[in-house]
């Protein structure tokens, strides 16, 4: 028997092999079962069950089901529950405390790990030697929403790469999205088997169910130039936010909002204040530059041929290690608030004293990510050249080299209010 968070939403969860000896599971409403079983047997027959087409036990099956005394949660989100005690990933896979009722994952994403953890990071361990600091993003991007939601940050950090194409953009994302699974863009077909990291070939509608299926984790959206880039300043501040749009069902009552904290990362081969500036004729409101980091990557010099398919082959072959491992050592810290505390001192030596506002929102970013990266080296989920010094030293380059605000005039002259007024 499963059950919603809110209590409701009662079906039955059933696994069953087919005649190959195939398993299956499929999640049947109890009001389904109180209907005409017209639709029911035939959708189960069709998965393999062996129904006899004139026998009469159907429904005495499901008045027994119905009795049974083991219940479940069926949530529709990856992600901590509350109490932060247990993590759910994108696969469906619990981690943390057991307390003998289950947690189910609606729609769980399928082969989601591969390979092996030592496999994983030889391939960060590639591309943060050769790459730029956007593949060091990366690597630590992918296991970020997982610390934004253990402490309750209340927003979702967001970068921005930018810059000229064969750079290494859609590389640092599918670095980030290995973290928890599958780390490519899913060819048409395989949408079924998931990924966190998604061609902005969308609807802004369709970003608010991507944004809540990497909830906990990590949302790439990968070419903003496929995007309604009319849109695109709607779409960043509703990312950041982590809530989608308040909707009515047919009978008057409110749908329940989709929502989520995670860690964002889009690609543009232009400054993405610019492109909003260019595709609206209007000013980037100030807001803007303080929910998305720009980061450009045109600098940095790219990974050598001969590594980048080394890295690349090893990424495709292991994936999904990293990611768990990390959340097994929140769960063992158990302290968001020391967490939370450790992040402020951090962004408080980026942004330097006196800051202004807009300034220390901007700082947030990374401070998020360099407190993930002395994390993930102390749980030795970094390569050995890694260490704390090497980290505060990445962090502070990419801080320079993006801190200043590219939102336009407005949020310029905003900047520099704020500074005379700090």
């Amino acid at each position: 028997m499963a059950r919603d968070e809110s209590g409701e939403g009662w079906s039955l969860r059933i696994k069953f092999d087919d005649f190959d000896g195939r398993e299956h599971v499929a999640r049947i409403a109890l009001s389904d079962i109180h209907k005409s079983n017209s639709d029911l047997r035939p959708r189960l027959a069709n998965m393999g069950l062996d129904i006899h087409p004139l026998g009469k036990g159907f429904n005495a099956l499901f008045a027994r089901l119905v009795s049974v005394k083991e219940r479940s949660i069926i949530v529709r989100k990856p992600g901590w529950r509350p109490g932060r005690k247990k993590f759910v990933t994108p696969a469906g896979v619990m981690i943390g405390v057991e307390d003998g009722e289950g947690v189910y994952l609606e729609n769980a994403f399928t082969d989601q790990t591969a390979g092996n953890l030592d496999g994983q990071l030889a391939a960060w361990g590639i591309a943060l030697h050769h790459g730029g600091a956007h593949h060091f993003i990366g690597c630590l991007a992918g296991v970020a929403g997982a610390l934004v939601q253990f402490i309750n940050l209340g927003s979702t950090p967001i970068i921005a790469l930018t810059g000229t194409s064969s750079h290494g953009k859609t590389t640092s994302m599918m670095l980030a999205a290995g973290g928890f699974g599958y780390p490519d863009i899913l060819p048409k077909g395989k949408e079924s088997r998931g990924s966190l990291l998604h061609s902005l070939r969308s609807t802004e509608n369709a970003v608010e169910y991507l944004a809540e299926r990497s909830n906990g984790t990590f949302c790439g959206l990968d070419e903003t130039a496929l995007f309604d880039l009319k849109r695109l300043e709607s779409l960043i501040f509703m990312l950041a936010s982590g809530s989608g749009k308040n909707r009515m069902r047919t009978d008057a009552t409110e749908r329940e909002t989709k929502s989520w904290e995670s860690f964002g990362m889009i690609s543009s081969e232009h400054p993405v204040a610019k492109s909003v500036e260019t595709a609206s004729g209007e000013q980037a409101r100030v807001g803007f530059s303080m929910r998305v980091a720009d980061i450009n990557i045109d600098g940095y010099r790219p990974i050598p041929e001969a590594d980048y398919i080394k890295m690349r082959r090893l990424l495709l072959a292991n994936y999904g290690h990293v990611g768990p491992a990390f959340v097994k050592a929140l769960v063992e810290s158990g302290r968001p608030e020391t967490i939370r505390e450790a992040i402020d001192v951090k962004v408080s030596a980026l942004a330097g004293e006196g800051a202004s506002p807009l300034v220390q929102r901007s700082a947030g970013v990374f401070g998020v990510l360099w407190q993930v990266g002395e994390m993930l080296g102390k749980a030795r989920l970094l390569p050995a050249a890694i260490g704390d010094g090497e980290i505060e030293r990445r962090i502070h380059e990419i801080w320079k080299r993006g801190r200043v605000p590219t939102g336009g005039v407005a949020v310029r002259e905003q900047a520099a209010r704020d500074a005379r007024f700090s």
